[in-house]
């Protein structure tokens, strides 16, 4: 389940710029789990004007590792990122295809959900007119993630949806059913969900549209 999950963030990623940064997450052999929290590294990113667009632990294969204990893992902290902004990527972080990673369980103790957001997409009418031509641009689900990381929230998947119903189909200014959907992920007590944002029962990646 997990693995194809993630294969399901790869094939969003080729289909719409996306790329994997990493980064070591301070892992050393024989000393347990001591890597930096995947939350940790993502506020680095978003602080450097990042688009993060999802997050895994995940281990580097081809890794040249030393077996020793207090030897560095090959473990790192990996986010998908919208590849426009890999120009503000700090110089630590190291871009990766799909291929160059192996994705870990997200971790014992983490919640997940899915969660949604209209993306401000709206009916357009003709100027001077009350007949509806066509529908705004809606929010990049870059945008929505950010809201979602500075709430707390780790973003495992972000994509666009169609669900729900468009009331005012034939009215101007209607907000349309385009959806930002995000997996998100959680430690502890829920942090509460931005402004806007609402809970997805029974949505799963086979129902994603781009």
């Amino acid at each position: 389940m997990w693995v194809s999950f993630l294969l399901a963030i790869g094939s969003l990623a080729a289909a719409s710029a996306q790329t994997w940064v990493a980064r070591w997450d301070g892992s050393r052999q024989c000393e347990g789990n001591t890597g930096r929290p995947l939350r940790e590294d993502e506020l680095v990113l978003i602080d450097a004007g990042v688009g993060v667009l999802g997050r895994a632990k995940a281990l580097v294969q081809d890794c040249a590792g030393i077996a020793l204990c207090g030897a560095p893992t090959c473990q790192v902290n990996a986010f998908l990122v919208a590849t426009e902004d890999l120009g503000k990527v700090p110089d630590d972080f190291t871009v990766y295809r799909d291929a160059q990673l192996t994705f870990l369980d997200p971790g014992a103790g983490e919640k997940t959900m899915w969660v949604a957001v209209q993306d401000g997409s709206k009916t357009r009418c003709a100027p001077g007119s009350s007949r509806v031509t066509g529908v705004s641009r809606g929010r990049r689900p870059a945008q929505d993630a950010r809201k979602l990381l500075r709430a707390g929230f780790g973003v495992l998947r972000a994509c666009k949806a169609h669900f729900g119903s468009i009331l005012c189909l034939w009215a101007c200014d209607c907000p349309t059913d385009r959806h930002n959907v995000f997996r998100v992920t959680w430690i502890g007590d829920q942090p509460p969900l931005p402004e806007g944002f609402f809970v997805v029962k029974g949505y799963g990646p086979s129902f994603a549209q781009q």
